[in-house]
């Protein structure tokens, strides 16, 4: 049992071993590119995918924005908006009673006229939060606003121009403090008016935290990127999904009370511009299906709205926040594909199975991946996919050039051994005993000659035989003395054929028996292939041959094949003197390279009180495969 065990691992071994470096390579090639950043553009193109294939979500009842839009403008007849225009906007929103209302709008300088009346609304009023931009270029917030009612609306963008990160806290050196957004001073308002304060992290100090719900920071590194920009505090922008994200009216509709009050009441209004004419406020957001301002595009108002709404939403409504998985475990995910493509690549041997598989993998993967990404974890996907593509192809094309190559060597071995088998059985065996008997004594020429000209025979028959089965199908033995036998037939009555036809041949030994006992017992072992019938033919042949040649004296031959105790028994014994050496023949160390490919034994030892017994046990009950 401990050698069948070392051999299966041995297999394994064998297998995995021409697989192992090249997939290694590949996989060490897939975890540099990624550590690199060369696939970070491909992370980042599958996590707008990911973000655009979620379910649609509902509108969030708590954000309306009131966009200022072309239409407006024309009616207005001046941009920018006069103060008086806004501070009438605003005045007419105040009468609906809003949580909040957060100006998106640039009002550092006075655009009149108005200026004094607006100045004054946004002084009265203490639910007015303003904007500032604390990055090049730089504008002041509304003069009128105190500190606490001002964030500022600096977008980072990645290297593809599109915005997937939002920035919370900003240090600005020149004034040595720390600014906050625009969205998370209207979130601090809105939570704190309920009675859930922000306090530092837990997992990490520097994160903000609302209640329970702790912001996961964005580093450099975090998930897909590679070496970002992660001065401050960001957070990635998990966008809310769906066509309908919030309530949206315009200045027009509000100012001539065509809307639904409740659209306002107890909400955090956001007032920017919605105007296409416009172009200052318009960014590249691909994670988001949009078809309006155009596809792939979002106004700044309501970036805003969905950054607001992500921190409203993680904190009342449980909304999942995006965070990634520690680098080892990202790692160790994408090695586990890797290996599981060298498996593919190993376990099946059929191009077509193998794409199957690799396809059903890519799909468990995706799967795996989208299900994560809805409950707010980003993994490495497109890492994972393209090494289990890359094993599970690449190497698939290396494993089958190289199980040809190597069933090319065996059939080549195969042949070769086989060869060999067929002529030692045969002219060899011919051979060998005549020149026993020329070693012996004188024998005559006509007698020489005859035997020659049998051995000639036999050679020409090895031939002729030889050649008919590289270029045919046939599943065939030839018997020492030119007798073909079709190995179709049950193995009990193969051993017969082959008993009968070589106790014909002329060898010495023959002479004296008198006694011959067959014992060939009908049995069906449809486990044995025909090469394994071709060895078990080839080593009775051997057998007796052998007792032809040297069991001089011989007066009983038993032939024995048997089945006990689930095990099948061959046995050649005779009461001849033998032949005893110390060198193993060859025909030994092919009945030996036999018993090890039934998974049995062979044992050839003298019996008492003279005579010599060769036999093989092989198990009965188990599948045999053949090593031939």
């Amino acid at each position: 049992m401990r050698l069948i065990r070392k051999k299966k691992i041995k297999e394994i071994i064998d297998l995995w071993r021409p697989l192992l470096l090249p997939g290694f390579v590949l996989l060490m090639m897939i975890t540099v590119a990624r550590t690199l950043g060369t696939i970070e553009s491909l992370e980042l193109w599958a996590f707008d995918e990911f973000l655009k294939l979620r379910p649609t979500e509902k509108v969030d009842e708590r954000i309306a924005i009131v966009g200022i839009d072309d239409e407006d403008i024309n009616q207005i007849g001046n941009y920018p908006v006069p103060d008086r225009d806004l501070a009438l906007l605003i005045e007419k929103i105040q009468e609906y009673k809003p949580a909040l209302i957060g100006l998106d709008l640039v009002r550092d300088l006075p655009v009149e006229p108005g200026h004094k009346q607006l100045a004054r609304v946004l002084k009265e009023n203490n639910n007015i939060v303003g904007i500032e931009k604390v990055l090049p270029p730089t504008f002041a917030a509304p003069p009128s606003l105190p500190s606490q009612r001002i964030g500022f609306v600096d977008v980072k963008t990645d290297r593809d121009s599109n915005v997937r990160r939002i920035i919370l806290t900003a240090y600005i050196q020149e004034k040595n403090a720390w600014k906050y957004s625009f969205d998370l001073v209207l979130a601090e308002k809105y939570l704190s008016a309920r009675g859930i304060e922000v306090t530092n992290g837990i997992r990490n100090p520097n994160a903000f935290m609302f209640g329970d719900t702790e912001l996961p920071v964005f580093l450099a590194n975090f998930g897909g990127y590679v070496g970002e920009d992660d001065r401050g505090i960001q957070i990635l922008l998990n966008y809310r999904s769906g066509s309908n994200r919030f309530e949206i009216t315009s200045y027009s509709e509000i100012m001539k009370n065509q809307f639904d009050p409740n659209l306002l009441r107890d909400r955090i209004v956001l007032i920017g511009m919605n105007a296409t004419s416009v172009g200052k406020d318009i960014f590249d957001v691909a994670g988001v299906n949009n078809i309006y301002p155009s596809p792939g595009n979002i106004y700044g108002v309501e970036i805003r709205a969905h950054s607001l709404s992500q921190i409203l939403s993680a904190v009342l409504d449980r909304r999942p926040l995006l965070k990634t998985w520690p680098d080892l475990f990202e790692y160790v995910w994408i090695w586990l594909w890797g290996f599981w493509g060298i498996s593919l690549a190993m376990l099946f041997r059929s191009p077509w199975s193998n794409l199957l598989a690799i396809t059903m993998s890519v799909f468990l993967v995706l799967g795996f991946s989208s299900i994560l990404f809805y409950f707010g974890w980003w993994i490495p996907v497109v890492p994972g996919l393209l090494i289990l593509f890359l094993n599970g192809v690449v190497l698939s094309i290396f494993s089958q050039y190289n199980r040809a190559l190597k069933d090319r060597i065996c059939v080549q071995r195969a042949t070769i051994e086989r060869t060999f088998e067929d002529i030692h059985n045969g002219p060899l065996q011919t051979l060998k005993s005549l020149m026993r008997e020329v070693k012996d004594r004188d024998l005559p020429q006509d007698i020489l000659l005859d035997r020659l000209e049998t051995l000639d025979r036999d050679l020409r028959k090895m031939y002729d035989f030889l050649q008919q089965q590289t270029f045919t199908s046939d599943n065939s033995i030839l018997l020492g003395n030119g007798v073909k036998i079709d190995l179709d037939r049950p193995l009990h009555e193969l051993l017969y054929l082959v008993y009968r036809n070589t106790l014909e041949r002329d060898f010495p030994c023959y002479k004296t028996l008198k006694i011959t006992i067959p014992k060939f017992p009908e049995f069906q072992d449809r486990n044995l292939s025909p090469e394994q019938k071709r060895g078990l033919c080839r080593f009775l042949e051997e057998s007796l041959c052998n007792v032809g040649k040297y069991a001089e004296g011989a007066t009983r031959l038993k032939v024995t094949f048997d089945r006990f105790e689930g095990t099948y028994l061959l046995r050649v014994e005779d009461n001849g003197i033998g032949v005893s050496t110390v060198t193993e023949g060859q025909g030994t160390k092919i009945a030996k390279m036999l018993a090890r490919q039934l998974r049995g034994r062979f044992d050839r030892h003298p019996v008492s009180p003279q005579g010599t017994c060769c036999e093989l046990v092989w198990p009965a009950k188990k599948k045999l495969f053949s090593n031939f």
